[in-house]
């Protein structure tokens, strides 16, 4: 169950950040007391345990932003390069370049494309496929949320609905909470675009709910800070 979860993680000598090296772990024998890791190892090597999910990479993105901003002080970000990792991106900070939008939330507006829509569907469209040929769940109901949320950027209101539902269904069979509140989210955005604020105020707030149970406050004042532009737009 560990697997792609739980890596190993050798310390950087000399960081004064407390930087490590991750590696896989590639097998583990419990009967000998053994394990197997993707480096080469020295007697008395340093080890430590990380994980890798979703919102420990969206915390760390926020801590490495904050410190940055507590540097630049009154500065102004006139520009910024982003190199990410390949163990990153979508698949851990979310849909729709998520780091991106928490740089600019952070530093200030720095402007960005909005990058290849087509291409990013195509590759969404491919891994729902993958994940209902292998009947895997949770990794078809993420890429519907993906592929819901492109479309609500390509303003395919009625294709951005139709993955939602289609999430939202699969949701209801695994009793996701955390799912739920992603894809109560977007539907808030989705009736919030299309004018209809009495049902973006539902959906917010069913995000904002769960969000706060589930303890990631973070997110849950995101989307009460929605709540609050929708009262303002409602007077």
């Amino acid at each position: 169950r560990a697997a792609g979860y739980i890596f190993a993680g050798f310390p950087v000598k000399g960081s004064d950040t407390g930087d490590y090296l991750v590696r896989t772990i590639v097998g583990l024998n419990e009967d000998q007391g053994m394990l197997a890791i993707g480096e080469n190892m020295k007697p008395d090597t340093p080890i430590l345990f990380c994980r890798r999910d979703g919102q420990s990479a969206i915390d760390d993105m926020q801590r490495m932003l904050d410190n940055i901003k507590v540097r630049l002080g009154n500065q102004v970000v006139k520009g910024a390069l982003y190199i990410s990792c390949l163990g990153r991106g979508h698949s851990l900070c979310g849909e729709d370049s998520r780091a991106l939008t928490m740089i600019c939330e952070t530093l200030g507006d720095i402007a960005l494309e909005d990058g290849d829509f087509e291409g990013a569907k195509n590759h969404y469209g491919e891994s729902l496929r993958i994940a209902r040929q292998m009947e895997a769940i949770n990794e078809e109901m993420g890429a519907l949320r993906r592929l819901s949320s492109l479309a609500l950027k390509q303003k395919r209101y009625e294709k951005a609905k139709e993955h939602a539902d289609a999430a939202m269904r699969l949701v209801k069979r695994i009793g996701s909470r955390y799912e739920h509140a992603q894809i109560e989210d977007i539907m808030g955005d989705l009736q919030s675009e299309q004018k209809r604020f009495t049902e973006a105020l539902r959906h917010y707030e069913k995000a904002g709910s769960q969000y706060t149970s589930l303890s990631k406050y973070r997110m849950a004042v995101k989307v009460f800070s929605k709540i609050g532009l929708v009262h303002a737009a409602t007077g």
